[in-house]
């Protein structure tokens, strides 16, 4: 049974009320009366209520008066004013003490108790309604995971996951916090399934039904340059489709927005996806056609993506688009982004700019190594948020609305993936050290903790410097070596990685903005 709701209602003209009592009575609200302001104040010291009615004329301490006591020691206690008058100078004086709403006499029940229920209730009408939408999609999400045999069903099951995800975290609602976070394991789950079963076939496949990273430019950036379009790819490294909605959001202010979806590139690294968005190439195809690049990217971290541009140009080429001009831009942090801002101008007749932005998989990296960011960014929900707080602020904001005569394309490599099962991997030391995914010579992984991959040539991926088989963590696992297994295990649990098969990681979104 609903909690009974208190009222406490202040007017000294009582004999007229009892019709108003009797309605709110029988609608579960408890209402106490007093007469006078004084009365009230005292009565306030002992009890506590959750609603205060009052009246505007009364004797010996007026309703302003009073509400300006009141606001003293009770800052938050909503109060709805009864008034006979409802002139411009009582209202703004009542506004500055906060009160929520005004009732202008004669007042009939019905009038006082919408008034009520709007202040009392409109948090649980909202989560009602809520509820029943969730429950209406619920129960549908089980036949959905059955049938989910292509990637558009993936797609549609995951966008409407992070909907409801984002809908019900906006709202503070734990139960239905808790039931999302199990039909996101169920999801992952069943996809895991399906990269399985499928990507192998898919990563050779000229299927238009999916898109994978490495068709991105090809598909939705080179069709704008054959049109004689002017472009702007913005590709924010490690972003994942909970905050591309947000970030979404805000620009739907000023923008329409049309978003897409891909699915990355294994691993889900910025090695591998990142530069098969810029090549259009699988890794196994970019390592045959630039072997000695493709060497040198291997060799060293510091050369993982440093051949974006190079790789971008011959993409041009190969799709005969030479011809056309293009800048590319990797911003590392808040100065490089203001340098990029204050040069804009100077590429107004360039045809297509490209922009890698590295601020998110920057902040999911140091979440991991400082405990101050991991107390800023502890869950998904305050990863957002900082998301979001940091595109309000920054030069990309700024320059999204300077740009107002492109075409603007976002999206992202891969996403991330919060861990929380370590796996213990046994592998001699060529094998690489992600936590996601490893690939060397001997290495094996349990069926219900990730996928092993013999043959890397069948998921489009190059036998590497290190060795011949790949493992992918699925779900919320990470990969360690039994050496220090306990100190790696807390020093990464909890933290965003990417390189594995989960929807996080490998459901992208592609943003196109058009202008309103």
């Amino acid at each position: 049974m609903a909690k009974t709701k208190k009222i406490l209602w202040v007017d000294d003209e009582v004999e007229f009320l009892k019709p108003h009592i009797i309605f709110l009575n029988k609608r579960n609200y408890q209402v106490e009366i007093l007469n006078n302001g004084y009365d009230a104040l005292e009565k306030l010291r002992e009890k506590t209520y959750d609603l205060i009615l009052i009246d505007e004329i009364m004797p010996g301490i007026d309703g302003i008066s009073t509400i300006i006591d009141i606001r003293k020691s009770h800052k938050n206690i909503p109060i709805i004013m009864i008034t006979k008058s409802d002139e411009d100078s009582l209202v703004e004086q009542a506004i500055i003490y906060n009160v929520i709403n005004f009732l202008v006499k004669p007042v009939a029940p019905a009038q006082v108790y919408i008034a009520c229920k709007a202040v009392l209730e409109s948090n649980s009408i909202i989560s009602d309604n809520v509820i029943k939408e969730f429950l209406s999609f619920y129960k549908d999400l089980n036949d959905k995971f059955d049938n989910a045999t292509t990637f558009s069903n993936w797609k549609e099951i995951y966008s409407s996951l992070v909907d409801w995800d984002l809908r019900v975290s906006d709202k503070s609602m734990e139960g239905l916090d808790n039931i999302i976070s199990e039909q996101y394991q169920i999801a992952n789950k069943n996809f895991e399934n399906f990269v399985k079963n499928n990507y192998s076939a898919l990563i050779d496949s000229e299927d238009s039904e999916i898109t994978f990273t490495k068709d991105i430019i090809n598909r939705f950036a080179f069709p704008h340059l054959r049109n004689d379009d002017k472009i702007v790819l913005i590709i924010l490294d490690c972003l994942r489709l909970d905050q591309w909605f947000i970030i979404e959001d805000e620009l739907k202010k000023t923008c329409s927005i049309d978003t897409s979806y891909a699915l990355s590139i294994l691993p889900t690294t910025s090695l591998y996806s990142r530069n098969a968005i810029f090549s259009g190439l699988t890794p196994l195809k970019l390592s045959q056609d630039y072997s000695s690049q493709w060497k040198e990217m291997n060799n060293s971290e510091l050369n993982m993506n440093a051949y974006e541009e190079d790789l971008l140009k011959e993409n041009l080429f190969r799709n005969k688009l030479d011809h056309k001009s293009f800048v590319y831009s990797k911003i590392n942090n808040y100065k490089d982004g203001m340098s990029l801002l204050s040069r804009i101008g100077e590429y107004g007749d360039k045809d297509l700019i490209a922009i890698v932005i590295n601020f998110v998989d920057i902040l999911g990296h140091s979440r991991s190594e400082s405990n101050i960011i991991k107390e800023i960014v502890p869950t998904e929900k305050s990863f957002r948020k900082t998301i979001l707080n940091w595109f309000n602020d920054s030069w990309l904001s700024q320059l999204v609305k300077k740009i107002d005569d492109r075409n603007i394309i976002f999206t992202t490599d891969h996403g991330s993936v919060k861990v929380s099962s370590p796996v213990s991997v046994n592998a001699d030391r060529q094998t690489s050290s992600g936590l996601r995914y490893k690939n060397g010579k001997s290495i094996a992984i349990d069926n219900k903790d990730g996928l092993f991959v013999k043959d890397p040539e069948e998921f489009g991926l190059p036998k590497t410097l290190k060795g011949e088989n790949f493992i992918f963590a699925y779900s919320d696992k990470y990969l360690l070596y039994p050496n220090d297994y306990n100190y790696y295990a807390r020093k990464f649990e909890g933290s965003f990685q990417h390189g594995g098969i989960s929807l996080e990681e490998m459901i992208v979104p592609i943003g196109i903005v058009n202008r309103l």
